[in-house]
């Protein structure tokens, strides 16, 4: 939004952290009057963490007490998400299968080795919609470790966005269930497909 703040775009992003603060704390706030239930968090140790780009909004919300470091694009949407995922109390990898997708496996690596959980958008940041991008998988393969992709039903509103973003309603019913994949279990989009 060009002219929107004299001074241009430095000015706009010097406003940046300060805007994703504000609008993560509204984010806790609105799902705070969730009503979640399902299934407890399956593994404790290591493993990716994985979710639809959809869900983003109920997952980062609500996994924020686990050990997590999260992989986010060096999109501009990406920058802003970071934001708000440090403020939250993530640690955060930089990059995505398009763009420094290298720093990604590295960076993913050494959190593992650390103990910590990795969370990859499995489809993210730009589809198409349910098919897994290699990260994860590569990630999982690496190390031998498992992947929990979690899976949300909520009451909402689907958003015109390639992804169809999903924005439960306040107080709406969430459901969080979980399947874990392992490298065992052969290619993670076969698997995928045979285990809607």
């Amino acid at each position: 939004m060009p002219g929107l703040f004299p001074g241009g775009a430095p000015l706009r992003a010097n406003f940046r952290p300060y805007v994703a603060r504000l609008l993560g704390r509204l984010a806790l706030l609105w799902a705070w009057t969730w009503r979640v239930n399902g299934d407890s968090f399956p593994v404790s140790g290591p493993c990716i963490t994985a979710f639809w780009h959809e869900n983003i909004f109920v997952v980062t919300t609500l996994h924020r007490h686990l050990p997590i470091v999260a992989v986010v694009s060096r999109s501009d949407d990406g920058e802003f998400l970071a934001e708000i995922l440090g403020d939250y109390g993530y640690g955060l990898v930089r990059g995505s299968s398009s763009n420094g997708a290298l720093s990604v496996v590295r960076e993913g690596l050494r959190a593992l080795d650390r103990g910590k959980m990795v969370a990859i958008a499995l489809d993210g940041p730009r589809g198409p919609p349910h098919v897994a991008h290699p990260g994860a998988e590569a990630l999982a393969r690496r190390r031998g470790i498992p992947l929990v992709l979690t899976t949300v039903r909520a009451q909402g509103i689907r958003l015109n966005t390639w992804d169809h973003f999903l924005l439960p309603l306040p107080f709406a019913r969430i459901h969080l269930s979980y399947r874990c994949w392992s490298p065992d279990d052969g290619p993670l989009n076969e698997w995928l497909h045979d285990n809607p």
